[in-house]
């Protein structure tokens, strides 16, 4: 979690404007899993062994990178960016979409983890826009 929230802080740090930093937070979670797809795997599946005291101390963490996508989803609202929305739905949504590339994509195939994001970018955008392009 630490990787992915220090991966997430760098590409979205310098990035001012509301819809730019929601395309950065999504191309960097997309990228991060499809370029760790092993990784990723056995993290998600060995979450059920660890101690109690290690299961909370991961999920605060993950509750800690979800607050960052809720923040950004909150200012597009208020900036009237985005469509309004119930915020934790939707970054539960994108998180869970972002991530589940990694079950299918192949770095062999026709596309790169980087064009794959933005594919996962414009149609998160779109979702959040609902018709505001």
């Amino acid at each position: 979690m630490d990787d992915l929230t220090d991966y997430l802080k760098t590409s979205i740090s310098n990035v001012e404007d509301v819809e730019s930093r929601m395309r950065a937070a999504v191309h960097s979670h997309v990228r991060f899993h499809l370029e760790r797809q092993k990784e990723n795997f056995i993290a998600n599946s060995e979450l059920r062994g660890l101690t109690s005291e290690h299961y909370k101390e991961i999920v605060k963490k993950r509750n800690e990178y979800e607050l960052i996508f809720q923040g950004i989803i909150q200012e597009g609202n208020n900036k009237k960016v985005f469509s309004k929305g119930d915020v934790k739905i939707l970054s539960y949504a994108i998180l869970t979409l972002c991530t589940a590339g990694a079950s299918w994509f192949k770095t062999s195939g026709r596309l790169t983890a980087d064009e794959v994001a933005v594919i996962y970018e414009n149609f998160i955008l779109s979702g959040l826009k609902q018709g505001k392009i």
